[in-house]
């Protein structure tokens, strides 16, 4: 494996199937990327010896694909379950018995699939993947720091709350967003635009 670079998604539990792949890849010598919806997979990368193989990794809760791409769901192959929180983000993303096919009958699917089933924000021809990603990040980088972590808490506990909760929560994060100096700065700005 050495020269050759592994991309490893899911891997944020360290009891994980996940994790266990990146770990015997970055064994076998290859450059590891590992990505989770979490902040928890820069404890994972701690955990591989970047000494010996770079080790990237990336919080990942939007995803672009190229055209090209092809997804596998190897789980079943392996014989074993979902794990590291796979069942709940794809269920989140595409019901139950969407879920349920992914996981248990299909071979693999194109990234059309993928965004038509809502598990990718965007499919790109190869050649302009670097340039929607940078665009991406760029977009995302215009974004107040406090408000995208927000946002994030409260979108991925949305599903697991029960409304009255969620709703005191959306009041307590877009209070604690207005005391930033970001949210002045983008008022002044949105307020001065027509003058």
């Amino acid at each position: 494996m050495r020269g050759q670079v592994a991309l490893v998604t899911g891997a944020g539990s360290a009891e994980g199937i996940g994790f266990a792949i990146a770990r015997r890849l970055h064994v076998a010598g290859a450059r590891v990327v590992v990505t989770s919806t979490t902040d928890r997979i820069h404890e994972r990368a701690r955990e591989l010896d970047p000494s010996e193989n770079e080790v990237l990794a990336f919080v990942a809760d939007l995803c672009i694909a190229t055209e090209d791409a092809r997804f596998t769901p190897a789980y079943g192959k392996l014989g074993v379950s979902p794990d590291g929180g796979g069942t709940v983000g794809v269920a989140a993303s595409v019901g139950a018995r969407r879920a349920l096919q992914i996981f248990l009958a299909e071979d693999s699917f194109s990234a059309a699939q993928a965004f038509t089933w809502g598990l990718v924000a965007k499919v790109v021809p190869a050649v302009e993947r670097k340039a929607a990603t940078r665009e991406l990040a760029h977009r995302l980088a215009q974004n107040a720091p406090a408000a995208i972590a927000a946002t994030k808490a409260l979108v991925h506990r949305a599903p697991t709350m029960p409304i009255e909760q969620q709703l005191d929560a959306e009041r307590d994060a877009i209070i604690d967003c207005m005391h930033t100096g970001e949210f002045r700065i983008a008022v002044k700005k949105f307020t001065s635009k027509g003058k």
